[in-house]
């Protein structure tokens, strides 16, 4: 290495500051991490909340055919099958009992539950620009009950 003589000039060599660089990266990634970090969290409760509504569907429609009870019985059961989640009370459940139904080859009574959760996103990524959406679930099972009854009371 080739030094130059000292010429008595003592000032030392310019060098450029980098903290302000780094500032202004962090400025601007910081913001594009978090909404990718919360977007993560977001798909993390979707999907959590469809899987609970999907399971307070089953087991409501499941109660409703094996025990003959009221509606306002399996509506307090399905609202308990979901932890979690707060299903509305008005709108959200829909029961419906058939008293011949075709879908089954004997023509069995039947009851269905559809379950409607309006879900409202952190982050409307997935949505498109849609902050709201609904997770949607359907059950339906034949009526078995032990006391013989054909149907069940709604």
């Amino acid at each position: 290495m080739i030094f130059a003589p000292n010429t008595g000039d003592s000032a030392p060599p310019l060098r450029r500051r980098t903290t302000g660089q780094a500032l202004v990266e962090l400025a601007l990634i910081l913001p594009l991490v978090l909404g990718l970090l919360f977007a993560i969290i977001d798909l993390g409760y979707y999907l959590f909340v469809n899987v609970s509504v999907t399971h307070a569907t089953r087991e409501g429609v499941r109660f409703a055919a094996m025990n003959n009870r009221t509606r306002a019985e399996v509506e307090s059961w399905i609202h308990r099958s979901a932890p979690g989640v707060a299903i509305p009370s008005t709108g959200a459940i829909t029961i419906t009992t058939i008293a011949n139904d075709p879908d089954f080859g004997d023509g069995a009574p039947s009851v269905a539950i559809q379950v409607a959760f309006p879900h409202t996103f952190l982050v409307p990524l997935f949505m498109i620009g849609k902050s709201t959406g609904n997770v949607f679930s359907e059950s339906k099972m034949i009526v078995q009950t032990f006391e013989r009854v054909p149907g069940i009371t709604f």
